[in-house]
């Protein structure tokens, strides 16, 4: 009987197991820091008749500064912007006359910007906080207030816009700031003649750098001056200060403040006749509760103009791309007082 052969099995040849690939891990995006933002309301008349904006803010922060400023002149009652009631989502903003009387409709511009120190995209050095005062200028005094130093020096002297955020004392109040430096400031609130009270409030503030450019995809520009001509509302050679905007295409969220104030008769930054994309008019307006006379000696102006609705975002890689505002010195040749470190005189030159 013949032997079966054995037919070898086949050895099974080992596929080659391939390697996985490692796909590589993206990169988290750092989601933008949001630490301010912008807006433009209408109050339709005043606190005493109970018209408040209730501001929803677009983000949560944890300490927000809110300062606001009146942009038009649709009455010639004096009046002034406050904030109350600041949470992490909101405040309430309101106009308040000295007399405490009605008002007609004005155009209201608000900034809100996280207390602490921050660069934004666009290279705009901002700090921002909240003093509380009970130091009250009065009309004919000095200006002693309460002193401010920045958690850092800023490079230049710096815009500050200024207002109360409380109203402790039901009644009209501004608020002033003085002896800007690089590194420090006063401030306290503004009664000038009227006449009122308070115990305390808040006062807050933000400083900023000058410049102009583009921030979150959004025109800003920043900057300080004086004219060199009287900024009251009435009188022989009273005119409002004229603010030159370039490169908006609707009004901006515009805050104005005066800075560094010398008439001892007290005054607070309000807009004048035209508030438009081109041109914001500011007065340095007095009361007239003790007289009607609102002649007001030249005053600096400080102001932040921002597309209305801009957000406000940190520049996490620190790149600073903000533009100077030019600053002649006197003699130069200048075509308004943006381009002075002083003012532009009616020849053209800066003084």
């Amino acid at each position: 009987t013949p032997q079966p052969t054995n037919v070898p099995t086949p050895q099974p040849t080992n596929a080659p197991t391939p390697q996985p690939t490692n796909a590589p891990t993206p990169q988290p995006t750092n989601a933008p820091t949001i630490v301010g933002e912008t807006g433009r309301v209408t109050l339709s008349d005043t606190v005493e008749n109970n018209i408040v904006a209730n501001v929803v803010f677009g983000h949560s922060y944890t300490n927000p500064v809110v300062v606001a400023f009146v942009n038009t002149y649709n009455n010639r009652d004096t009046i002034s912007a406050r904030v109350r009631a600041v949470t992490s989502v909101g405040c309430q903003l309101f106009m308040q006359e000295p007399k405490n009387g009605a008002h007609p409709a004005e155009s209201v511009s608000y900034i809100v910007v996280e207390s602490g120190r921050n660069i934004l995209k666009g290279g705009i050095v901002v700090e921002a906080g909240i003093k509380s005062s009970s130091t009250i200028h009065r009309s004919g005094e000095n200006f002693n207030g309460d002193s401010v130093q920045f958690v850092e020096a800023f490079s230049s002297i710096p815009v500050i816009l200024h207002g109360l955020m409380t109203h402790s004392n039901n009644d009209f109040m501004a608020s002033f700031v003085k002896n800007i430096a690089t590194d420090s400031f006063t401030v306290a609130m503004e009664a000038a003649g009227t006449g009122t009270n308070s115990n305390g409030e808040d006062i807050g503030w933000i400083a900023l750098s000058p410049g102009s450019g583009s921030t979150s995809d959004a025109r800003f520009m920043i900057g300080s001056a004086n004219d060199g001509e009287s900024d009251g509302v009435t009188g022989k050679g009273q005119s409002a200060h004229i603010i030159t905007l370039t490169g908006f295409n609707e009004p901006p969220a515009i805050v104005v403040s005066i800075n560094d104030i010398t008439d001892t008769d007290g005054a607070w930054a309000r807009g004048g006749g035209t508030s438009d994309k081109d041109v914001q008019e500011v007065y340095a307006e007095e009361d007239k509760i003790g007289d009607r006379d609102q002649k007001h000696n030249d005053e600096k102006f400080g102001w932040a103009a921002f597309e209305k609705n801009t957000i406000l975002d940190v520049d996490t890689s620190a790149a600073v791309s903000a533009i100077a505002l030019p600053c002649g010195d006197i003699g130069e040749a200048c075509k308004d007082s943006n381009d002075c470190c002083g003012y532009c005189t009616g020849s053209g030159t800066c003084a």
